[in-house]
């Protein structure tokens, strides 16, 4: 017997038996809402729409008038045979291949790492990146963190609302500042759990096990903060909202934008507060999207991109596609390294490697 999470369309179609779980994500989902065989689908399942009714949903933007190319010659790290490519700069380029045939190779270990160098690594030349005024790798791994970096921390959110909280007439007569709303400060983290919001329990030989803090109920502050609210709510009130929830409360201009980009990428349903180290490659690497948008590019750059569909529903992937042309249509370079069909129709331009793995790999197909 076989279970098996997927998203993949010629895999759904192979399936014996199907269960759609939604109707959508995070609190919104947890329902079962079919179970049965993959021709007992009907049009109003998301699945149905998935296998059945794409073709028309994703194409590429019309693209702007090109004037510039990247362009390699001799690329040769690891398997690639010596090989010479363009990349149009202002477009949506996928890099394809079966497993092992020169993708990660030749996004990796030739253009970022020469970008990093500032020199041609790995290949004989490289031409244009200097038309990129920075390049952002989104993959899906991200930095070691520590055990209370969470979501509001990640995306600058948690500093606007500090903010907000330092400026009410309560904390103004408290001579509460600014960062005495960070539940990484001193002054405003519960003491009794260090403002983790749990405490663990350390058992001999098996895994330690972690409970809410008796002292803040999880919330991660000590007392006198959380008597500080707006609309008779404090700061842990918000941060335990869902990205969807603290929008809905339009408490400023700012963190209103911050969570529509996060809300644009499907990422609404994550609750603020929850840990980076919970989140899947898929929200991880969507979520580095987010801050690298909500940070603000200046100029013009280039978006290097792992597998961005990984774990997503094509539904998802909706939203992800319009991200994407939203980038382009800034003047912004995307590469992809992508299989998945869906994705696939989204392309300005496809650069296919192989014709297999490892030493039978490596060259432009």
């Amino acid at each position: 017997t076989i279970i098996m999470v997927e998203n993949d369309k010629e895999m759904i179609k192979s399936a014996d038996y199907i269960i759609e779980m939604g109707p959508k994500s995070g609190k919104e989902g947890g329902e079962v809402m079919f179970q049965g065989r993959p021709n007992q689908l009907k049009p109003k399942h998301l699945t149905y729409q998935f296998l059945y009714h794409i073709d028309d949903k994703l194409k590429p933007t019309k693209p702007k008038k090109q004037h510039a190319k990247l362009t390699i010659k001799g690329a040769k790290a690891n398997n690639l045979k010596t090989i010479d490519l363009q990349i149009n700069i202002g477009l949506i380029t996928f890099i394809t291949g079966v497993s092992g045939s020169g993708k990660t190779s030749l996004v990796y270990d030739v253009i970022y790492q020469s970008y990093l160098k500032k020199k041609a690594i790995n290949c004989d030349d490289i031409y244009g990146l200097n038309e990129f005024d920075q390049i952002k790798l989104i993959d899906q791994r991200i930095a070691k963190t520590k055990v209370n970096d969470t979501i509001v921390v990640y995306c600058n959110i948690l500093s606007e609302l500090q903010s907000l909280f330092a400026k009410t007439d309560l904390a103004k007569s408290l001579k509460l500042k600014k960062a005495d709303f960070s539940f990484l400060s001193k002054t405003g983290k519960c003491k009794a759990c260090n403002g983790l919001g749990k405490t663990k329990i350390s058992l001999d030989f098996i895994s330690d096990l972690w409970s809410k803090c008796d002292y803040c109920n999880g919330s991660r502050y000590n007392a006198a903060i959380l008597d500080v609210k707006i609309d008779n709510h404090s700061i842990a009130d918000f941060i335990d909202q869902t990205i969807d929830q603290l929008f809905a409360f339009n408490l400023s201009p700012k963190i209103n934008k911050s969570l529509k980009v996060l809300q644009d990428l499907g990422l609404g349903y994550l609750g603020l507060g929850q840990d980076l180290t919970a989140l899947s490659g898929g929200e991880i690497q969507r979520l580095k999207l987010a801050k690298s948008i909500i940070i603000e590019t200046n100029g013009k750059c280039l978006y290097l991109f792992d597998e961005p569909s990984a774990g997503l529903h094509f539904f998802n992937i909706k939203d992800l596609v319009k991200v994407f042309n939203q980038l382009k249509s800034e003047g912004h370079t995307i590469l992809i390294i992508e299989h998945n069909e869906s994705m696939l129709k989204a392309a300005d331009h496809i650069i296919t490697l192989g014709p297999g793995s490892g030493p039978n790999g490596g060259n432009i197909l």
